[in-house]
């Protein structure tokens, strides 16, 4: 019952304690002046000033953006930025940008990931340039859009003037209103050098289809988004970045904490990368109202020594997807047990030491010293909504067996969240835990089950480049070294099943919402 237990967690713990380009696209048009302000937005919509480390959330228009500033914005959400001679950009959901230069004769900026459309005032005095991952263009006209999408395509429709569109290899497409163009990696569409306008019409009727293929994928995920939108705007705690995957993938991560009772709290992380949304939640619910900062309660969450912590679970539900396949785990019946003195008398459930959020450390415990943690009588995991290992109890002291009523029974015939009866026994699960990469913070969760059926979890400690850390990276675990170092890495977690066909649900979660949280400090 300890492996049961385990395989699913044991991912969070190694995340709570370690866890904590390509070529340019400029598009050269004629502008004005220096200064640009945030003159609009709606939803989340960050800043990262140039210098600092931590983001700030937009509360107000209007809002300065000087040089070096990166915007982010968030899930359905929008900004515009107006420059001094009325010259307009404006950023749609999910964009990362950075104002790089304004000065006399020249607005540099670059979009990484994201929409943005530009209105440019025409003036001869300047020009006004913005970059992508993957091309060099030249605009003549004044009204334009750019998409990046993950992995550094670029699109690109032109509404008003002339467009000239130079990939990295030199090759040019002159687009001409109303004409488009996609531009990969491998550069422009091989359309026998500089098209006349009847192969620019067809590169344009190619981009047109993309884009509506790609619309569609929007609205079949837009409800997921819509949600997230919503719940953004009581979030505590949010934070967003664009970083590459350990498969070398560029992924927009997004993820908050917040309060949707006063009792509960839930934590969400949604994933966006080329063509894919993968998203996860934990809803946790505690034994009584939260204070108004929710940061004292989720400091107790891994126990406390001497005395019982004020706020603790009573349970929770985890959930993840890719949109097509699901990972449920659900508990019941959360409360506290001393793992250090117990009647089980289980003493494999002893705690030597914790890590204290307060002072940001490891400690040990004292011999015979109390340690109180939350256990759950009930625990439920579903592959596709269907539920696929469990156990019950009532009132348990330990999660392995053997020790009585103290230890939970695994579940065989019937649902241990619902009750339900079910119309076939599940079968034993075997776990076997590797660390298949020699020096490196890689660790594999395998769950065979005894109808040939498994679940894996492959678990990774990446930096933003989406390289595997080190062990060697982590020689401290405690300290604000620690906590330095941690921000510097993210948390990567591959789920495969059989029942997933051949798909994974890959999700990234990045450190920093748990330093802000005060779940690491």
């Amino acid at each position: 019952m300890k492996s049961s237990h385990t395989r699913i967690r044991s991912w969070r713990k190694l995340a709570a304690k370690i866890m904590a380009s390509a070529g340019v696209l400029v598009f050269s048009c004629l502008s004005a002046r220096a200064s640009a302000t945030i003159a609009d937005y709606f939803g989340s919509v960050r800043v990262l000033e140039a210098g600092t480390q931590n983001w700030v959330k937009v509360e107000q228009a209007p809002a300065v953006l000087n040089v070096g500033d990166e915007l982010s914005t968030g899930f359905l959400a929008r900004a515009t930025v107006i420059f001094k001679d009325g010259s307009k950009v404006q950023l749609g959901g999910s964009s990362t940008f950075t104002l790089d230069v304004t000065k006399p004769g020249l607005a540099l900026m670059s979009l990484l990931l994201g929409v943005l459309r530009a209105e440019v005032t025409h003036n001869p005095a300047r020009s006004f340039q913005v970059r992508t991952p993957t091309s060099v263009c030249a605009v003549r006209g004044t009204h334009f859009k750019i998409q990046v999408l993950a992995g550094g395509t670029t699109l690109v429709h032109l509404y008003r003037g002339l467009l000239a569109v130079t990939d990295r290899k030199g090759q040019q497409l002159l687009l001409h209103p109303n004409e488009g163009t996609r531009v990969g990696l491998k550069g422009l569409p091989r359309l026998g050098g500089l098209p006349g306008r009847s192969a620019a019409r067809m590169a344009a009727a190619r981009f047109h289809a993309r884009m509506k293929r790609e619309m569609n994928f929007e609205i079949s995920r837009g409800q997921i988004q819509a949600q997230a939108e919503k719940e953004l705007r009581l979030a505590d705690y949010q934070q967003g970045k664009t970083l590459i995957d350990v498969s070398g993938h560029v992924v927009r991560v997004e993820q908050y904490i917040m309060q949707p009772s006063p009792d509960q709290v839930k934590m969400v992380v949604l994933d966006e990368r080329q063509n894919s949304l993968n998203y996860f939640y934990y809803l946790g619910t505690f034994n009584t109202t939260l204070p108004p900062d929710i940061s004292v309660a989720l400091r107790e969450l891994p126990g406390t020594p001497d005395a019982p912590p004020q706020y603790y679970l009573t349970g929770y539900h985890s959930y993840w997807s890719n949109g097509t396949d699901s990972l449920q785990e659900i508990t019941s019946g959360g409360h506290l047990v001393n793992l250090n003195n117990n009647s089980s008398g289980d003493a494999s459930e002893a705690v030597t030491s914790y890590f204290d959020p307060l002072t940001n450390s490891y400690k040990t415990l004292t011999s015979g010293e109390a340690f109180y943690s939350t256990l759950f009588d009930n625990e439920g995991l579903y592959v596709d909504g269907n539920l696929k290992s469990g156990w019950s109890g009532s009132g348990i002291e330990t999660y392995h067996t053997g020790y009585g009523s103290y230890s939970p029974t695994a579940a065989t015939t019937s649902d241990p969240i619902t009750g339900a009866s079910l119309t076939t026994a599940l079968p034993l699960v075997t776990t076997n835990v590797t660390f298949p990469d020699p020096g490196q913070i890689h660790q594999t969760v395998y769950n065979s089950y005894g109808d040939g059926t498994f679940l894996k979890f492959d678990n990774y400690i990446i930096n933003n480049d989406g390289l595997i850390a080190s062990n060697s990276a982590f020689g401290s675990t405690s300290g604000t070294s620690f906590t330095q170092n941690l921000l510097n890495y993210n948390f990567e977690q591959i789920i495969t099943a059989s029942e997933f066909q051949g798909r994974s649900i890959d999700l990234v979660v990045s450190p920093k919402i748990f330093v802000q949280s005060g779940l690491i400090q």
